[in-house]
């Protein structure tokens, strides 16, 4: 059976990321996952760990472990599930 978790929510971690410390910000690129597992089984969130993630890193859904029962519908080319990214810098007042 094919169901639809809402669950990358529970971002753990987000307040020691080397990354948001370097004044980054966590993009979390995936809300949504496609997968494979009985209905009753579906999980409410799934916690990805960003504790060490450094400017430009990325977590993949192959990175994180699913709950057992639980198989993401995996696509040809590997999918980020988060992303620690650089602030854009300002534009100069009148630039």
């Amino acid at each position: 059976m094919i169901n639809e978790l809402a669950g990358l929510r529970q971002l753990l971690g987000a307040e020691t990321c080397p990354g948001v410390k370097r004044g980054g910000y966590l993009n979390l690129i995936r809300r949504k996952i496609r997968c494979s597992c009985p209905g009753d089984t579906v999980p409410a969130y799934v916690e990805v760990d960003v504790s060490a993630m450094e400017l430009n890193q990325r977590v993949l859904l192959s990175d994180i472990a699913f709950p057992d029962g639980v198989q993401v519908s995996v696509t040809a080319r590997p999918l980020a599930a988060a992303r620690a990214q650089a602030a854009r810098p300002c534009a100069a007042p009148g630039g």
